[in-house]
């Protein structure tokens, strides 16, 4: 390795230490961590603070003019679309399925969503290659309850090549899973859900492997076990209209975990709490900052535009998701409260879950795209800390590196719950580089990219549902196909939800393909750096074509994990 003025810091001069200090010193009084309030509610074993924020952002850290007249630009096609929408609202009224496919071509909406949308096999597709793959997991016991007793019953008459004889068999196999949002019944969030006549469910549904290897939908709840109010059980079995709201609850409460604990929380608040440390306490020529903070670009920026905009009281999601942005915010600090860092790394999330096993999940395209991805980006990040980091002590004695993970997981740093206080070897230093860069870049294009494809499509996704859950057998009979369209979100609640949607599902700018775009990396001051990124560089064209060789044999292309679209940084 040629020498440099990137090194780490014990191996440098004693003068050079002290202007790196000085340096780092400005860093901290400039860049200031700011908690998160929690509006007048408690922290509690089940409610835990978001990760911090920042006081004050420099403008170096802000969004470009450039870049804000692009985004202006998108939003002023989106009012084009929405004046529009307007007038066709007065040939098509939009609670009808007329109106709500007409708005949709505006969009530019891909048709396959609108012809799909009633399938069950769709509803359980999108568990696995939608914009939400986080929350399905196996199950792990069978209950004896309602839910559980009604899905026995239902499965020997649902359709299937090799019918199983009861939930058992079907559990001893590992074919039966899971999405279990009843916590979405806690007054915290149910608190702001305050426009009349609206209901957020807190569902739980299971889901079935069938003989032809497809998720399915089996049975669900709307509300918690043990709850006073009477608590059907729906299934594909029960009336089409019934099934189909019970679905369009299921959604809403599903919009709300994703946006707020999955999008949100797990990668813009996460990043942006590791990005402001690393800016705080790692010098700009400390080798480990410089592999990293591209992997930041504008993130600072765009959870501040963010928290100004859209997730401010009034904004975009306060009018469209039914327990606004406080009820949102809410579900992510409910989340938070048992979130750790190493458990939501991807291998250890994914065997959590139970859903490593691909003979079960074979439709599970996030999982095997992550994982190429999240082995490729491991592979680079080895080979380039490598080169700085000989030996274990390298890494114990590097302070600067030490007092950045040591700010990420503390209560007055970054509040992230789990993160490594210290670092003791190589291979601790060159895991936890791999996971800030997946998290940034692969994991908010798994979250963020399908947005449009889940909520563009009103009644696929909406936000909100304005009909209550249905109480008994005979109501759930009565409910017909127009009072389900009535449930739907009116014009102005579906043209903000859509317009959203559209502008968070922008192609990116710098893909992951750009990563390496660092001073220290360039081949007159380190060849061996240069090698390494062209050799991760073209491993992800490797994994672009075969991602794209497979999804040229699906009838629904799995594209959000395809190299080219995922952006090296969580910048949108």
């Amino acid at each position: 390795m040629n020498a440099s003025s990137f090194q780490l810091p014990q191996h440098v001069s004693e003068d050079r230490r002290r202007a790196r200090e000085a340096t780092i010193e400005l860093q901290r009084r400039r860049l200031v961590f700011k908690a998160d309030d929690l509006g007048g509610e408690a922290e509690t074993g089940n409610f835990r603070r978001l990760p911090s924020s920042f006081d004050t952002l420099p403008k170096e850290l802000d969004f470009p003019l450039s870049h804000l007249s692009l985004v202006g630009g998108q939003r002023v096609w989106t009012w084009l679309v929405e004046v529009k929408a307007r007038l066709l609202a007065r040939l098509f009224p939009l609670r009808a399925e007329k109106g709500y496919r007409a708005l949709y071509r505006l969009m530019k909406g891909d048709p396959s969503r609108v012809a799909s949308w009633r399938d069950d096999l769709e509803f359980g597709r999108q568990r696995l290659s939608g914009v939400n793959p986080m929350a399905i997991r196996r199950v792990r016991e069978l209950e004896q309850t309602e839910l559980f007793r009604v899905a026995d019953g239902v499965l020997p008459r649902l359709p299937d090549g090799k019918p199983p004889k009861s939930l058992a068999e079907l559990h001893a196999a590992g074919r039966l899973f899971e999405v279990d949002y009843r916590h979405m019944a806690d007054p915290r969030i149910q608190k702001h859900v305050v426009q009349q006549g609206i209901t957020l469910a807190a569902p739980r549904c299971l889901f079935w492997v069938d003989g032809y290897e497809a998720l399915r939908p089996l049975a669900m709840q709307l509300r918690p076990e043990g709850v006073p109010a009477a608590n059907l059980v729906f299934s594909p079995l029960s009336p089409p209209a019934a099934w189909l709201l019970a679905r369009a609850h299921f959604q809403a409460a599903d919009t709300h975990v994703h946006e707020a604990p999955y999008h949100l929380v797990e990668t813009h608040l996460v990043t942006g709490a590791i990005a402001l440390a690393a800016l705080r306490q790692l010098h700009p020529d400390h080798p480990f900052r410089q592999l990293i903070e591209p992997h930041f670009d504008f993130n600072l920026a765009i959870n501040k535009l963010a928290l100004g905009g859209l997730l401010a009281p009034g904004g975009t999601i306060d009018t469209t998701v039914a327990a606004g942005v406080a009820g949102a915010m809410n579900a992510g600090r409910m989340h938070m409260a048992t979130w750790r860092y190493p458990e939501r790394t991807l291998h250890r999330d994914l065997a959590e879950r139970g859903v490593c096993d691909e003979s079960v999940l074979s439709g599970y395209y996030y999982r095997d795209d992550a994982l190429r991805l999240h082995e490729a980006i491991s592979e680079y990040t080895r080979r380039i800390l490598r080169l700085w980091y000989k030996s274990h002590d390298d890494v114990r004695n590097d302070y600067e590196l030490q007092r950045f993970v040591a700010e990420v997981g503390s209560p007055e740093g970054g509040n992230i719950p789990g993160f490594p206080a210290a670092l003791s070897t190589c291979d601790d230093a060159f895991a936890l580089a791999a996971e800030i860069i997946f998290r940034a870049g692969p994991q908010h294009a798994a979250v963020n990219n399908g947005q449009f494809d889940a909520y563009g499509w009103i009644p696929g996704g909406p936000g909100e549902v304005a009909a209550p859950v249905p109480e008994t057998e005979e109501q759930a009979a009565a409910l017909t196909e127009a009072q389900l369209w009535k449930a739907f979100p009116d014009i102005d609640t579906s043209l903000a939800q859509m317009g959203m949607v559209w502008v968070l599902s922008r192609p990116t700018v710098h893909s992951i393909l750009h990563s390496g775009d660092a001073p220290a990396f360039r081949p007159e001051l380190c060849f061996e750096a240069d090698d390494v990124i062209g050799a991760f560089r073209r491993k992800l064209v490797a994994i672009s074509d075969s991602i794209q060789l497979r999804n040229s044999r699906l009838e629904q292309p799995y594209v959000y994990l395809d190299p080219l679209n995922v952006s090296r940084s969580t910048d949108i």
